[in-house]
Order: structure tokens, then C-alpha cells, then sequence
């Protein structure tokens, strides 16, 4: 069955570095100069995320947390993916926002429950397969430079984003310690947490030791946990009660 063709829209896009800088800038990196007005997250021709002013006056209405975005954004791509995922802001966040959140929570859950042998020094995670990259691209919402997504663009913006947490994770020494400072909600995504609780359904056993454990963050700043619980006996019960 023959599908017909798609009508692109070109547009030449020239970026604010070009305009303000006489060095050239590293694909990794973007401008993001207005921090008093609100902004877009979209694609260059090259398939480089950008930071576009808005277009129009009334979508001025700049937060404090999307100029910590934006800010994060202007020094590396990857920083500002990670800043996006970490941020605690959830209400009205535009579409594109939450796409490329969404991207990055994908990237930090993967990272998270991925082990490394030494704490210190992580690898680098596999590439994002072109199979994960379907569901990205059937997903995106409608945003400046929609037509450069492609596999080998978000391939790169993930290997761009990995990249970045590894150099990081180095300077605090752990993953553990990175998270713990930069996003504390990711802290314990991938951990298992035992706690004390009260087994009211057995009176033989009335202490028990609840397992948590949080695969994953659904939404901003909460976790998805599956909690077990072990009475002495080592049977499985509902979970009881916590008391720490």
C-alpha cells in the first residue's frame, strides 16, 4: 500500500550563538540568552536540541524553574535533560516539556538500575536501539524542528545526555552521591529499602520486614515502588504497617 508523501516545511533557522559568538559552539551546547520570557524546547536541522524564544508575547510567563532549565540547557544538552528530568514542577508543563522529561526519566531509569561493579566509575550505557526509538518518534508531540526527529538524532541526544552523567558521577565519586545532591527523588529508583513494620494479621509473628522497591518514577518526583513482605517464616503477606 503506497502512503502519499508528507509536505515539509523548511524553515532556515540561524542560532543565537552564530549571532552572538565569533567560535563556533559544540553540538552539545546551545544558547539561551532571555531568561525573563518563557521558551521552547525543539530540533535544529542538524537534529541538536535548541532553546527557542517564544513566539509570540503571550507565552511570557517565565517560572523560576523553567529559567533554571533554560540556564541548564545553555551550558550542555545533557545538563539540561537531566534538569528537566529532576525538576519537581509538574503543573502546566507544555507538551514538548514533558516528551523530553519523559526522554530523559527513560535514560535515568535504565542508568538506575544498572549496577556498576565499581561505584565510582560508571560505563557508558548501550546505545538507544532503533526499536526504542519508535515509540519516541510516534510519541512527539508538535514542536519547533519536528520534521530533524529521527532515530539517529535522539540516538545521539541519549549517547549526549549518558555522556554527561558519566563525567558527573565521576566528580562526585558515585552515582549514589550525584543523585542524592542533583535529583533526590531519583535517589533510591533501582534500590531495594527494608523497613520494620508492624504484622498485625499475625500475632505469632507481629514484627516484620517490609521491601521496597522503586523500578521507576511515574509523574515528577514520585516513585513506583513494589513493596514485599518477609515475616520470619519467609512467606509472602500483604504489606503490613511501617513503623520506620
Amino acid at each position: 500500500m503506497s502512503y502519499p508523501q508528507p509536505i515539509y516545511t523548511i524553515r532556515i533557522i540561524i542560532p543565537w550563538a552564530l549571532l552572538h559568538a565569533d567560535t563556533a559552539v559544540s553540538p552539545q551546547t546551545f544558547e539561551c540568552r532571555s531568561f525573563n520570557v518563557s521558551f521552547e524546547i525543539g530540533l535544529l536541522p542538524s537534529g541538536h536540541l535548541h532553546c527557542f524564544p517564544p513566539t509570540t508575547d503571550g507565552d511570557s510567563n517565565e517560572s523560576a524553574g523553567n529559567a533554571r532549565i533554560a540556564r541548564a540547557f545553555s551550558r550542555h544538552t545533557g545538563e539540561g535533560l537531566f534538569t528537566l528530568a529532576a525538576s519537581k514542577e509538574d503543573a502546566d508543563l507544555a507538551p514538548t516539556f514533558v516528551y523530553w522529561r519523559d526522554f530523559a526519566g527513560k535514560y535515568l531509569s535504565e542508568r538506575c538500575l544498572l549496577a556498576p561493579t565499581d561505584p565510582g566509575r560508571i560505563d557508558l550505557l548501550e546505545p538507544l536501539c532503533v526499536a526504542d526509538t519508535m515509540p519516541l518518534l510516534l510519541s512527539a508531540p508538535p514542536m519547533r524542528g519536528a520534521e530533524y526527529l529521527s532515530a539517529p538524532a535522539l540516538q545521539e541526544i541519549w549517547t549526549l545526555l549518558d555522556r554527561w552523567v558519566c563525567e558527573q558521577v565521576h566528580a562526585f565519586d558515585s552515582l549514589a552521591g550525584f543523585l542524592a545532591s542533583k535529583a533526590p527523588q531519583w535517589h533510591q529508583v533501582g534500590r531495594v529499602c527494608f523497613h520494620l513494620a508492624e504484622n498485625k494479621n499475625d500475632p505469632d509473628y507481629p514484627f516484620a520486614f517490609m521491601a521496597t522497591y522503586a523500578p521507576e518514577i511515574t509523574g515528577q518526583g514520585r516513585d513506583s515502588p513494589d513493596r514485599f513482605c518477609f515475616p520470619p517464616d519467609g512467606s509472602r503477606h500483604d504489606p503490613p504497617d511501617a513503623i520506620v
